[in-house]
């Protein structure tokens, strides 16, 4: 997937019908300043990605602990948070995995 050649398709839309669209690029703590002081923006693109082969780093969201700008959906469940924290502490990548897996399901 390339971000920049899907948000430069979207420019290209709103161009063809008279909509101009400047693009700006911003660092993330940029956008978190500019979203926390003006609130957040009519469209923006914005992507991360996992940079090594570890579960816990997608599970840093998952916990339903208010930690920083994470947990915006307003759900919560110390169930999850445990498990998620286990799983963030251990040192075997598979019972890393089994433990994700679990928090996992019982979110659901």
């Amino acid at each position: 997937m390339n971000q920049q050649k899907d948000f430069d398709y979207v420019v290209k839309m709103f161009h063809g019908v008279g909509i101009h669209i400047e693009e700006e690029r911003l660092t993330h703590e940029e956008f978190a300043a500019r979203n926390k002081k003006e609130g957040r923006p009519y469209m923006y693109a914005t992507g991360w990605y996992a940079d090594y082969p570890d579960p816990t780093i997608l599970s840093m969201s998952s916990s339903t602990r208010r930690r920083g700008t994470y947990s915006e959906r307003r759900y919560t469940s110390p169930v999850v948070d445990e498990l998620s924290e286990k799983a963030r502490r251990s040192l075997d990548l598979d019972e890393r995995v089994a433990l994700l897996q679990v928090s996992r399901r019982s979110a659901s």
